[in-house]
């Protein structure tokens, strides 16, 4: 029997990669165990649940009595910013925030469990006011007004999600939308504002189709 020695070294290549490649999953997460115990003893507000992975050059500011909280198995990409003053931040269980997207808080933002928040989104829950022309935007204060996200929510790329939003479960929001009114559970939505777009089968329609 003749054995092609480009095989063999096809297979040591192969293995090779995959043993770098396994190394570098294994200093990531080592450094990402770092990352959350000095965020944890830098803002005592911060809760990790098991096997959170936090990103490189990822932020946390968490004061004036502010909480964060992180469900299990969550992904916190790198760039990311999740900021809370005197509110309540709480993601649940196996979430997956993109790098570069922002969280910011000063009253309550609620996201639920298995939701993939895509790069560069922005979640803020206040705005400037812009009751008084004479005054600057600067100058009125914050409004604030809580978010709430259901569980299994897809939020596309470079979306915005204002203040006073519901977001109920099983639903989408297309990439660079800008959310300014509650979405219904099973539906699309899209644009500047954000419209419906869709409907999305519910498991009880699959069950009437299937009949």
């Amino acid at each position: 029997m003749v054995v092609n020695p480009s095989t063999g070294w096809t297979f040591v290549r192969e293995f090779s990669a995959k043993c770098f490649c396994r190394c570098c999953l294994i200093a990531r997460r080592i450094r990402s165990g770092s990352r959350r115990r000095w965020l944890a003893a830098c803002f005592p507000g911060i809760t990790f649940g098991r096997k959170v992975f936090v990103g490189l050059r990822a932020e946390f500011r968490v004061t004036d009595g502010a909480q964060v909280i992180l469900g299990d198995y969550c992904h916190v990409g790198r760039d990311a910013s999740i900021v809370a003053k005197y509110g309540r931040i709480t993601i649940g269980n196996r979430c997956f925030i993109g790098h570069g997207s922002t969280i910011a808080c000063s009253d309550e933002i609620a996201i639920g469990t298995d939701c993939l928040i895509g790069e560069y989104v922005t979640i803020r829950d206040q705005n400037h006011g812009m009751d008084c022309s004479d005054v600057p935007f600067a100058q009125q204060g914050m409004e604030s007004a809580s978010i709430m996200i259901g569980d299994n929510v897809w939020i596309g790329a470079k979306a915005t999600i204002v203040a006073g939003v519901k977001i109920a479960s099983n639903s989408v929001v297309a990439a660079n939308a800008v959310v300014t009114r509650d979405v219904a559970p099973w539906t699309v939505v899209g644009g500047v504002p954000a419209r419906h777009l869709r409907n999305l089968d519910s498991p009880e329609d699959c069950i009437r189709e299937a009949i």
